[in-house]
């Protein structure tokens, strides 16, 4: 009977007890692994154009609750009106952590548009972005030149001799020449909108070989020419197509008779 009488008062007092609340404190979140990874869509960490300097990244964020739930987000941190690429990389890391960090495994990619393309030395520009990027040019190792062709592109010698195109490309090499530490390039060439591409083997007449003409100036030489189609994945330029932009360069540079 006292057992009874001790197993009732037990139950009769767990069951008059107030339930367990979870506290604020079992509530709190915390963060784990904060990794930066580069944004959907983005074929490049970083992208300059003529708007400006952008870092294609967020950090990637999952909020833990005590009990190991998660509750997925991303930050996007470097997507504010106050935020400065170079200000960031040059203030606020050291060159060694830099170099760790960003540039040995980071993509920089300049996108050139029709404006910049037959801009004068003093209208506005890429080249005026670029120009900011002045204090890390030193250290970019990988980059994408994307150049986005107008409709009715250069495709002769007499046209792009005297072109303001070709003094905007010669303007954008010789920034670039101070990428001394570059170790992967490839030139992009955006086509028109209605561009068949260039999958035959076969000579090519309206063909843009002078929009990469000039990149041969460079230091670095071991570049490689893609094109990409309106809402395509980029192509690699095939060997016939390659020799004959290396044949219109050298034809460009050829002695007149």
């Amino acid at each position: 009977m006292d057992t009874y009488i001790n197993n009732r008062s037990r139950l009769t007092a767990i069951a008059a007890a107030p339930k367990k609340t979870v506290s604020k404190a079992d509530k709190k979140t915390c963060t784990k692994d904060e990794p930066v990874i580069r944004k959907l869509g983005a074929s490049a960490d970083f992208s300059i154009t003529i708007s400006g300097i952008t870092r294609n990244e967020m950090r990637e964020r999952g909020k833990y609750y005590t009990k190991s739930m998660k509750l997925p987000g991303n930050i996007d941190l470097y997507n504010t009106p106050t935020y400065s690429v170079v200000k960031d990389l040059t203030q606020n890391m050291s060159v060694q952590a830099r170099k760790a960090e960003i540039m040995d495994s980071k993509y920089w990619e300049i996108i050139v548009d029709v404006q910049s393309l037959s801009s004068g030395p003093s209208d506005p520009s890429i080249l005026h972005k670029v120009q900011e990027l002045t204090p890390l040019l030193n250290e970019i190792q990988k980059l994408i030149v994307k150049i986005t062709l107008p409709s009715n592109f250069i495709t002769t010698k007499a046209d792009y001799m005297n072109s303001p195109t070709r003094r905007f490309l010669n303007r954008l090499v010789r920034q670039l020449r101070a990428c001394r530490s570059m170790k992967w390039m490839r030139i992009v060439l955006v086509l028109p909108k209605g561009h068949p591409g260039f999958e035959s083997n076969s000579p090519t007449p309206a063909f843009p070989a002078y929009y990469v003409i000039p990149f041969y100036a460079l230091r670095f030489r071991s570049w490689r020419i893609q094109y990409q189609g309106l809402g395509q994945h980029t192509k690699f330029l095939n060997d016939f197509h390659v020799s004959e932009v290396d044949d219109r360069n050298n034809d460009f540079w050829a002695p007149s008779a």
